[in-house]
């Protein structure tokens, strides 16, 4: 009976360790996957304007990068489906013209459960005109 109990907790225990495992690389995979999005949209710099775009974070990707640049998140897509939803838009600042400041909006999830999600934000200032 001892034993049969001992196991019992034992196994549960290993479940939950297990269950924690894949979720933890679950959101390493998303991070990952936002910062290689997000160095392209700092990358691309000033041609970033206002936009709204939604599916999985290789879509998203491929808006500001080479197929070469987003061929690891395609191979993480295999084993997780990473979904993106992106939105950029003017962030008014007083003292500043209109487009001066950009705030980037990325929510990364790899599963319909409301815990399994991300959201980084970003910003982009303009750059003044070279004279």
């Amino acid at each position: 009976m001892i034993l049969a109990v001992s196991l019992t907790t034992l196994l549960g225990m290993q479940s939950a360790a297990t269950q924690t495992a894949i979720k933890t690389r679950n959101k390493q995979e998303a991070m990952l996957a936002a910062r290689t999005i997000l160095s392209g949209i700092e990358y691309a710099g000033s041609t970033v304007r206002n936009t709204t775009a939604q599916g999985t974070a290789s879509e998203i990707a491929l808006r500001f990068l080479s197929k070469e640049a987003v061929a690891p998140i395609v191979a993480k897509e295999q084993k997780i489906p990473l979904r993106a939803k992106l939105v950029i838009e003017y962030w008014p600042m007083q003292d500043l013209r209109k487009d001066a400041l950009q705030k980037v909006t990325l929510t990364m999830s790899w599963s319909d459960q409301p815990t399994d999600s991300m959201t980084f934000y970003y910003f982009i200032t303009a750059r003044e005109p070279e004279q």
